[in-house]
């Protein structure tokens, strides 16, 4: 009977880890290591927000499971070599961007006008989603603070910002899945 790998294998116990690029050891608090947690963290939140999502919210779920799978591929495609010389299928940073604009276009068409600033917590799913908006503008902070908007850094900028706009109107829009269109009825006024 073969023995399963171990998740712990006590590697990791003194402060040090590999680092992404997969050649070298480095602290567990080096920049590169936070920025993957974050990502991480950003995918984790995406998976919170789909299982509180409306069940109207279907197409949305599986926006946000294709998003949780792209968020996989990034740290490879910015700490390994490019995806000609590794084999990978996945979509570049540059692709992945132009899918979410368009998604991003489709349903900015079906929401009202927006004429005030949104309060998060109209549904559960919404709320999450909100919270993965702030995940997502953090890494992208992070990413310019750590790396500023060279390449390949800069296309991570860019989808993570738009990424965190698309997750603005899905919030928006998750309380009205299969209500058609209409308003929000929780709103603040713009003081």
């Amino acid at each position: 009977m073969r023995r399963r790998p171990r998740i712990s294998t006590g590697g990791g116990d003194d402060g040090t880890t590999l680092h992404p690029d997969m050649k070298r050891r480095v602290s567990k608090a080096h920049p590169d290591i936070a920025l993957v947690g974050l990502l991480d963290e950003l995918g984790s939140a995406l998976g919170l927000a789909r299982t509180l999502l409306r069940p109207e919210a279907e197409e949305l779920d599986s926006e946000l499971l294709t998003l949780q799978q792209w968020l996989l591929n990034v740290p490879p495609m910015l700490f390994s070599p490019p995806p000609s010389q590794r084999g990978s299928t996945a979509p570049s940073l540059a692709e992945m961007t132009e899918r979410v604009e368009a998604w991003a276009l489709a349903l900015e068409e079906r929401l009202p006008r927006l004429e005030h600033f949104t309060v998060s917590g109209e549904t559960a799913g919404s709320a999450a989603l909100h919270v993965a908006r702030c995940v997502a503008r953090r890494a992208e902070t992070e990413v310019v603070r750590l790396h500023g908007a060279s390449p390949p850094w800069r296309d991570l900028v860019r989808f993570l910002n738009r990424l965190a706009d698309l997750l603005f109107l899905s919030a928006r829009w998750e309380p009205l899945a299969g209500k058609g269109p209409g308003r929000s009825n929780r709103t603040a006024a713009r003081s």
